[in-house]
């Protein structure tokens, strides 16, 4: 199942399975994406603080589980890898997500969330993470963009 291709003014959501986020890096991320003619939705748990990350497991799982169900969304971008996302992937419901596939994009402590895409037999995209924004190739954000 390949999620449909994002159009100029889709939503993109951003929140964060693993480790939080500062406003410096999400602004910074809200940027690029706007700049691609897309609108930003970043979940207000991206912020949150639990040691190292954005909040406990269920704010976390929460989060996602909101960005998942949201039909106006067309795309998730995890706002950073880290640890964490091993932790809530049990507790997720995807009825509502198989209903209305997204893509869900990022690396690292991710790929629980791209191993399990697969056993449900629907892409997703390995790329840059909002966090690297600033630091990655013009080339990685064409990528990404495409």
């Amino acid at each position: 199942m390949i999620p449909p291709f994002l159009r100029r003014g889709d939503v993109v959501g951003i929140c964060a399975t693993a480790r939080w986020l500062t406003d410096e890096q999400i602004e910074s991320a809200v940027r690029v994406i706007e700049g691609w003619g897309f609108r930003a939705d970043v979940d207000p748990q991206v912020l949150k603080q639990h040691f190292q990350l954005a909040g406990e497991d269920a704010v976390r799982r929460e989060a996602l589980q909101r960005m998942m169900d949201r039909t106006e969304i067309s795309a998730i971008l995890i706002a950073r890898g880290g640890y964490g996302t091993v932790k809530i992937i049990d507790g997720l419901d995807w009825s509502g997500f198989l209903r209305n596939p997204k893509w869900v994009c990022g690396y690292s402590d991710i790929t629980v969330l791209h191993a399990e895409l697969a056993r449900l037999n629907v892409a997703s995209i390995h790329c840059s993470m909002p966090v690297s924004f600033p630091d990655c190739t013009p080339e990685a954000l064409a990528n990404l963009r495409a």
